[in-house]
């Protein structure tokens, strides 16, 4: 830990003055809630022996207005358009190409999550050849593979921000606009007129949108005075309000049991009007928050927590995951408050706690292969070849998990894609030290 955090003091001296501090902290925020939220989000309770899992938006269902605080992945995505506006101009001016310049957006994505498909194969094929309970085993490996939904989405937006950054400089704020009319006629084929499958197609339409977002605000053509972004801010809202309250949408922004209607599987309007909301908040914070991160101690800290933070978003399940294996093989110890007591919101603390113990094990066994390192030079269609293999990898076992009905009982084939197609994309591990 002293090494991480003397490498940080030693980067942030060194930080150029046109860095924008506030993107990175931006990023290493929203991570942080994602992962606080989904902890916050399980309710388990042991009765008799019998494990009882549900979720707390299920469990209390005035708690769905909280999620509109806790969905902060329009927040990465925003982000993730800022950066790689400007990243793509930096790879311009230099010369490199789109496939150079998308093995270097994604190298940092799918080091980390190469390992984590092939550490999770193998402790899966063990567990089912133990002969772990079959129904638990399914739950909790796809709990464990739940970050990975987001990546498969994600890369696909990385492998367009080029082509959308163009469209950009030609048509501004048109293409964000377009991109909401368009999802907003996707949510009326899909829910209106009963023709769900039509729905899927938000993905791109959605994520797209919120993506040119960062495009726009990178590129100045956000309002960026206090009033502008105040009013930013409150067009979200009163669009929010407007589409959960007299409208048809849900109040959460993810996803709750039972529900018939979600807003964020597939994706809907109503999360675009939240990233609206959000980039206004981003805009009115942004002048206090950059001038705290020019102190050096809260920009070390921000660096610091980047240089692992997939580590810790990819295996921040597999933390619970692990306690919660753990207290059921002790017969439930630790899971007899029952849920939405006052006793177990005040042993809440206490359960983050307990949660980031494993989990800073796995960020200092695994989080190495976050650690830069240049990806192998491969051809054009080598990298969309690659690219579509893992996005694949990744949807299958975010629907699936790593436990499955095949012959083996394990997802060996996705968790394979996601390996072999980071490789054809040229992204190669650190061995272990």
């Amino acid at each position: 830990m002293q090494t991480t955090w003397k490498r940080a003091r030693t980067m942030a001296d060194q930080t150029s003055p046109e860095r924008n501090r506030y993107i990175d902290f931006l990023r290493l925020f929203s991570i942080a809630v994602v992962v606080f939220g989904h902890w916050l989000m399980a309710v388990v309770i042991v009765r008799d022996g019998e494990v009882v899992i549900d979720h707390l938006l299920a469990a209390a269902p005035k708690m769905q207005y909280v999620t509109w605080l806790l969905q902060v992945m329009p927040v990465f995505f925003i982000v993730g358009g800022f950066a790689n506006a400007v990243s793509w101009s930096a790879g311009r001016r230099r010369g490199h190409g789109y496939a150079a310049w998308l093995q270097g957006r994604t190298a940092r994505l799918l080091r980390p999550t190469m390992i984590l498909a092939a550490v999770w194969a193998v402790v899966a094929f063990a567990l089912v050849t133990a002969g772990v309970d079959e129904r638990l085993l399914r739950m909790g490996t796809q709990v464990v593979a739940v970050p990975l939904w987001f990546l498969a989405v994600y890369v696909g937006v990385v492998a367009l921000a080029p082509i959308m950054i163009e469209l950009d400089r030609r048509f501004g704020w048109v293409v964000p606009v377009g991109l909401f009319s368009i999802a907003a006629s996707v949510d009326w084929f899909s829910h209106g007129l009963g023709v769900p499958v039509v729905g899927w197609t938000n993905f791109l339409f959605v994520w797209l949108g919120i993506h040119q977002l960062g495009v726009l605000w990178q590129r100045g053509a956000l309002p960026l005075s206090r009033v502008g972004s105040v009013a930013l801010a409150g067009a979200g809202f009163a669009g929010l309000v407007a589409l959960t309250g007299p409208g048809p949408y849900p109040v959460s922004m993810v996803g709750v049991p039972g529900a018939v209607w979600t807003n964020n599987l597939p994706p809907t309007v109503a999360l675009m009007m939240l990233s609206v909301l959000q980039i206004g908040v981003m805009l009115v914070l942004s002048r206090p928050v950059s001038m705290w991160l020019e102190r050096p101690v809260p920009w070390a800290a921000v660096i610091a927590g980047n240089g692992r933070i997939m580590t810790v978003f990819l295996w921040h399940m597999t933390s619970m995951v692990s306690v919660l294996g753990l207290a059921l093989w002790l017969d439930g110890v630790g899971f007899g408050i029952e849920p939405l007591s006052a006793g177990w919101w005040w042993s809440r603390p206490l359960w983050f706690i307990i949660l980031l113990l494993p989990l800073t094990g796995l960020v200092r066994l695994f989080g190495r292969f976050e650690d830069p390192r240049a990806p192998t030079p491969v051809a054009f269609l080598g990298v969309v070849a690659g690219l579509l293999t893992v996005m694949w990898g990744f949807a299958r076992l975010a629907l699936d998990g790593f436990v499955t009905a095949g012959v083996t009982g394990v997802a060996f084939v996705p968790a394979a894609a996601v390996v072999a197609g980071a490789w054809m994309l040229g992204v190669r591990p650190r061995a272990f030290q």
